[in-house]
């Protein structure tokens, strides 16, 4: 559970902080999550003023090694692909259907 602070009541505010900004000014702002139990897997949708990036993905069959799965931004130039990826290695990640 949560504790509350002296800061109207928010346990997530801090009176250091900035909540329009990130830690790293190269990053935008943090968007907050809003639970909403009618949304599927309970969490609303980011607002469509902040749509965040649209990922792309491409599963990695490998003879010797698990299964991988590559996440990247989908308008991604080939230079930004170079450093602009994650990697989900086999048993991190399910087919979408399979939680449905």
């Amino acid at each position: 559970m949560a504790r509350k602070n002296e800061n109207n009541g928010n346990p997530d505010s801090n009176p250091g902080r900035d909540p329009d900004t990130d830690s790293n000014r190269d990053l935008p702002a943090r968007t907050e999550r809003q639970v909403d139990p009618d949304e599927p897997g309970g969490v609303r949708p980011p607002l469509e003023s902040n749509p965040g990036i649209e990922l792309d993905h491409a599963h990695v069959e490998n003879d010797d090694a698990p299964d991988e799965c590559a996440l990247f931004p989908r308008a991604a130039s080939e230079d930004e692909l170079v450093t602009n990826w994650i990697v989900a290695h086999e048993g991190s990640f399910v087919e979408l259907e399979s939680v449905r």
